[in-house]
This record gives C-alpha cells, sequence and structure tokens, in this order.
C-alpha cells in the first residue's frame, strides 16, 4: 500500500487529466482483470452521469437567464438593416457576426435569433454553452485554434443559409484580444465580418477563468452595437489577414468607446458608427496565396 500510495502521490498533482496507474503483484491476474472491467464500467457510468448533469445544468441556467432578460430594456442598432441575428433574413448574404467573449450572454440572450450557428471550442467548458444554445435554437458548430478547426470551417461552408457569432478572443484569451481566425473563416466561407459590441447600464461581471462574464442586473438597459459589414477576399493573402486583424480590433475598440458615449446621454455618437468604415471600402488586392493549414487556427 506504501508503494501504491507514493506513486499515486507522485503522478496526480498538476495532471489531473493523466490515467492514474495502480501496480498490483503479477500473481492476482484473474483480480486485474475483473478490476479493469469494473473501472471501465463505472466511467461509462460517470460519463454519462456528467452528461446528463451538464444538460440539467444548462437547462436551469437558461431558464434563469431567460427570465432576467425579460427585465432587461434591450436596444440593438445596426448600420445595415440584414447585418443581424434578430431579424429574418432579408437577402442572400449571411455574416460572421464578431463579439468579446464577456458579452456572450447578453447576446445570446437579450433577443430571439434567426439561423444563427455559433463556434464553440470542443474544451470541456465549450459543453455547457452547446447545451444552453440548443435551447435557444441556435446551432453549436465544435471548434477551435488547436482542435476541430477545419471541421468547423467545412461545416460552415456546407451550411451557406446560416450567420455564425464568433469570440475572437476565445477560448484562452487574452481578454478582448483579437485572433485571426474569424478573418480566416470569413475568406473560405463568404461572410463578411460584423464587428458587435455590447454596453451596459448596471451588470455583474462574473469572473469565469480568463474571462469575467457580463450579466446585465434587474431593470437595466443594455446596448447592442454593430458595425459596417467588412468584407474579407477568398484569396486574402498571410499578411493581408493580419492587416485586417488589427483593423477590426481597432473598430470593435471604437464602437465600445461609442456604446459607452451612448449610455451616457449622447446619442449624437450613433453618427459615428453610421460613418462609413475605412476597411470596408479598402481594396484588399488580389493575392492568390492560399494557406490550408490555416483552417485549424480559429479563436473559438
Amino acid at each position: 500500500m506504501e508503494a501504491l500510495h507514493r506513486e499515486y502521490r507522485g503522478r496526480f498533482p498538476g495532471e489531473i487529466n493523466k490515467t492514474v496507474s495502480f501496480r498490483l503483484p503479477a500473481e492476482s491476474s484473474k483480480l486485474t482483470r475483473l478490476g479493469s472491467d469494473s473501472y471501465a464500467g463505472t466511467d461509462a457510468t460517470m460519463k454519462i452521469r456528467n452528461s446528463v448533469l451538464n444538460w440539467l445544468i444548462a437547462r436551469l441556467a437558461t431558464w434563469i437567464l431567460r427570465l432576467l432578460f425579460l427585465t432587461v430594456r434591450v436596444d440593438h442598432r445596426r448600420v445595415k438593416d440584414d447585418a443581424t441575428p434578430y431579424a429574418a433574413a432579408s437577402g442572400p448574404t449571411r455574416y460572421c457576426f464578431c463579439l468579446w467573449h464577456d458579452a456572450i450572454i447578453v447576446c445570446l440572450f437579450s433577443l430571439k435569433t434567426y439561423k444563427l450557428a455559433g463556434l464553440i471550442s470542443r474544451h470541456q467548458d465549450g459543453t455547457y454553452l452547446t447545451h444552453a444554445i440548443k435551447l435557444l435554437g441556435i446551432t453549436p458548430v465544435r471548434g477551435s485554434a488547436s482542435r476541430g478547426g477545419a471541421q468547423a470551417t467545412k461545416q460552415l461552408i456546407d451550411q451557406p443559409d446560416l450567420h455564425v457569432c464568433i469570440t475572437p478572443d476565445g477560448p484562452r484569451g487574452p481578454r478582448r484580444t483579437m485572433k485571426d481566425g474569424i478573418i480566416f473563416l470569413a475568406s473560405r466561407t463568404g461572410r463578411p465580418v460584423v464587428p458587435t459590441t455590447v454596453t451596459g447600464t448596471r451588470y455583474w461581471a462574473v469572473p469565469a477563468g480568463w474571462s469575467d462574464m457580463l450579466i446585465p442586473k434587474p431593470f437595466s438597459r443594455v446596448l447592442l452595437l454593430a458595425g459596417h459589414p467588412i468584407n474579407v477576399p477568398a484569396n486574402v493573402s498571410r499578411e493581408q489577414i493580419s492587416q485586417i486583424t488589427k483593423r477590426i480590433q481597432q473598430e470593435m475598440n471604437r464602437l465600445d468607446t461609442i456604446g459607452q458615449t451612448i449610455m451616457n446621454g449622447d446619442e449624437s455618437a450613433f453618427s459615428e458608427v453610421i460613418a462609413q468604415d475605412t476597411l470596408a471600402q479598402t481594396s484588399l488586392g488580389s493575392h492568390t496565396e492560399r494557406e490550408s493549414g490555416r483552417l485549424c487556427s480559429m479563436g473559438g
């Protein structure tokens, strides 16, 4: 038992996801086989129970948040009428909505969505969100920079009738810092990118790992602000992806500042959003470089 105890303590700290092995005497092979079967059965049972528990937690959280948002006053403003997931599509174009990770709850529960997919990482934390958005009628697409990026891109190419929302600072952060995955995805799926920010009068900032999760307080007001759609060429080069990523970061920061100004009572600030975004008019060239390896570089 002492040898068993030392091995357990030596492998477990900091390595929770690794298998802990137990040494048994050679003469107890029958017991070893029996124990292996027992552990396998227990593991399968735990997975089933965890799946059910995840679903129950997601359903309860969804119900509570729906009740909360019945008290919240939502103001949604956009530059282009059809560049929104909160209205039935009036044209053939579908969009990639770019929003920060901390704004997920506000964007999901503020208004009813139409024909929307959500790109969610394959990390365990994404399981709760997957259950929740299914309850809201949103199609989950699993993939991120480290896992499933190519598969997620193909799925979105195969479903051209869906908008898609992406958090380009996920799944690991840094908070409110753009990654280039959304640009690459937009170039491959033909969906223009719509920078989208959220501002609130009163909210809770719930710690959620590397980023807080913003939840509006009852009877508060939130502003969903969508900027100009930004077209990304299908043959965009690596250098252009980097340039567009930086430009959208600037636009997200600008929209956030404008949103705060509006919430502080200056309604004229919205005219700055309506002013044509220079990137939308910029020619991005006609480079033919295709970087198939970047299929897996989505931000989550």
